[in-house]
Order: structure tokens, then C-alpha cells, then sequence
């Protein structure tokens, strides 16, 4: 009967956690590491948060003897290596997520349980020493994360070259794929003769005039001559929120004229959203203002095909554009108002 008590303690306490409120924590601890910025912040908030929430759910699962699939963790562990991060730092985080787990466990659990706890957290510990071997194994897979950081050293080399000052950068993005989905792409277009690195969930690189990079299911957003590494990470958001909205194949940065003003300007942003989505939000039910007015955009302004896209009639969105119009006092239909509804309707895909 004790045992029975004592397991029926640990899935009571392991049931009270909060696996997202303990990943954050985590993730606080980490953004205080000065690798993780040089990162990136991006690559924190997406391929470093995949790895903790991964280990948080794992250990977790380990004390109700289901400790699922460790693939996820692989995944993440995968991601983060050829975005750069060293196998010990990857194994760091890993502790961090593990050690951050148990403390809430035991935190959870009441007094006179917790030697329970603890007990169940020693026969845990050869489970976690097995994830972390998985999770080193995985990020060291088939050399990739070395070939991207050549890749990368390579780039900076060339955008220091006058010689190659006629190279034209570009930035590719495939919606919703990982970043080692992305290094795997990069590889490929390095294999065709063009010098490409994964950079997160998105690629960056140079060609040369005379060569073009095939888009297939990708985003491909090209820049202008004369490029920096400020240039590609510019030009890699930009490429981030227009696939969001739906954008494939080339397009020419100077095309895209919302997406550069949402990433080069804070207070463009910031009007965006004090102007447009902050008054939708507080008026935006079951209405759906925030949907309607981003299929709009996306649409081109084109009412039928906008409609069609949420699943409305299309007097349906343009009553509901004239509520858009009613709150914000902004309408598609007159010409200086188009470039802060376009921001908006972009801002909108990037939250």
C-alpha cells in the first residue's frame, strides 16, 4: 500500500507542474548566457525553447514510467547545432531544462511525500543520463553542423571581398521547417554552386549575377549589390513575414515595401500597433477583424479571393472591414491609409 501511495503522490505532483511556466524559467536562465544572444534572439526563442520544452516534457514523463519518444529532443538538439551552438553548450541547456523539471516535482509535492519524490527522482537519473547521450549523438549527426559553420565563415569572407561586391545576397525560407531542414537546403544549393548557411529557420547567402536561386516551395527574397551582414539578417526577416502571408518563388526585397518598414522600423511598428491591432483586439470576437483584414492584404485587395481564404461570404469581410474602418478610423479605400493597414495586416502574421 505505501507504494501505491507513493506513486500516487509523484503523478499528483508531477501533474501540478506547469511544463510551460518551468520552460520559461528555463529559458530566462539561458537568455543570461551571452552564447545564446550571440545567437541570436531568434534562434533562442524558437530552436532553444523547442529543446527545453522537449526535455521538460521528457523528465517529466520519465517519473510516471512513460518516457515517450526522444525524437523530439533529437530534433531540437539537431536544430541548435547548425544554428551554431557547441554539443556542450546543447547539453547545458539540457541540464538546465532537467534540473528545472525535478525542482518543480519536488517543489509539488506535499511534505510528507517528499522523500517519495526524491526517491523516484534517483531512479530517474540513469533515464536522463540516456536522453542527454541521445541528444549529443544527435547534434553531431552526419556533420552537418561543421559544414554549416564553414558555410558561415566562408560568407563573412566574401562579404569582406570587393571582389564579389556585384554578388547579389538572398535570403530562403521554408515555411514551417525546422533548422536543420534548412541547413539540409543549404547544403543542396552549396552543392549547385552557390554559397548558402542556414541561419536559423531560414537561409542566407550570395550569388553571383549570373547565377538564380530555384525556389521550389520556398520563399526566396533577393537583395542588392553591395551587401553586409546586416543586409542578410534584414533581408531574412523580411523573407520571415512575407511567407507567413502566403508569398513564394523570387521575389525582389524593393517589392516588399511593408515588410522592410515593419523590420527596419520600431516605430512603424509601434504605430501599427497602437493605431490598427491594439483597438481590433479589444472590439475582435467572434468577428474576426484581425483575420479579415490580413486575408485582405494578402489577397491584394481583392474582396472574392480574401473571402474565399477565411471562409466567408464576401459582403461578409467587407462588413467586416467597415468595422476595421468604424474602430480605427483607417480604410483600405483611401490611398494614405494603405501603408499603416498593409503594416498591420503584416505585424498581425508575425504575432
Amino acid at each position: 500500500m505505501s507504494t501505491v501511495r507513493a506513486a500516487t503522490a509523484v503523478h499528483a505532483a508531477v501533474a501540478a507542474v506547469d511544463p510551460v511556466r518551468v520552460a520559461d524559467e528555463v529559458l530566462g536562465e539561458i537568455e543570461s548566457v551571452p552564447l545564446y544572444w550571440s545567437l541570436g534572439p531568434g534562434v533562442v526563442q524558437r530552436q532553444v525553447r523547442a529543446l527545453v520544452d522537449a526535455a521538460v516534457c521528457l523528465v517529466l514523463a520519465g517519473y510516471v514510467d512513460a518516457p515517450g519518444s526522444s525524437e523530439s529532443l533529437a530534433d531540437a538538439a539537431r536544430d541548435l547545432a547548425v544554428c551554431g551552438a557547441p554539443d556542450h553548450d546543447i547539453a547545458e541547456a539540457f541540464v538546465l531544462a532537467a534540473t528545472a523539471a525535478r525542482r518543480a516535482v519536488a517543489a509539488c509535492a506535499p511534505p510528507s511525500r517528499r522523500a517519495d519524490v526524491l526517491e523516484y527522482d534517483r531512479l530517474l537519473v540513469p533515464h536522463i543520463v540516456r536522453l542527454s547521450r541521445e541528444l549529443i549523438a544527435a547534434a553531431g549527426e552526419a556533420g552537418l553542423a561543421d559544414q554549416e559553420r564553414e558555410a558561415r565563415q566562408r560568407l563573412q569572407r566574401r562579404l569582406r571581398d570587393p571582389a564579389t561586391a556585384q554578388d547579389l545576397p538572398f535570403a530562403l525560407v521554408l515555411p514551417a521547417a525546422t533548422a536543420w531542414v534548412h541547413a539540409l537546403r543549404a547544403r543542396a544549393l552549396r552543392e549547385a554552386g552557390i554559397l548558402a548557411a542556414g541561419r536559423g529557420t531560414g537561409i542566407v547567402g550570395l550569388f553571383a549575377p549570373h547565377q538564380s536561386v530555384a525556389p521550389g516551395d520556398a520563399l526566396v527574397v533577393r537583395g542588392e549589390a553591395h551587401a553586409d551582414d546586416g543586409a542578410l539578417d534584414e533581408l531574412l526577416a523580411v523573407a520571415d513575414i512575407a511567407a507567413a502571408t502566403g508569398s513564394r518563388g523570387v521575389v525582389a526585397a524593393r517589392c516588399l515595401v511593408a515588410e522592410r518598414l515593419l523590420v527596419s522600423s520600431p516605430a512603424v511598428s509601434d504605430a501599427a500597433e497602437a493605431l490598427v491591432l491594439a483597438p481590433l483586439r479589444q472590439r475582435d470576437r467572434s468577428a474576426g477583424l484581425i483575420a479579415a483584414l490580413a486575408a485582405l492584404f494578402d489577397a491584394e485587395l481583392d474582396y472574392a479571393r480574401a473571402a474565399a481564404a477565411i471562409g466567408v461570404h464576401p459582403n461578409t469581410l467587407r462588413y467586416r472591414i467597415r468595422i476595421i474602418s468604424a474602430v480605427t478610423g483607417l480604410s483600405p479605400g483611401r490611398s494614405r491609409d494603405l501603408p499603416i493597414l498593409a503594416v498591420a495586416a503584416c505585424l498581425s502574421r508575425r504575432s
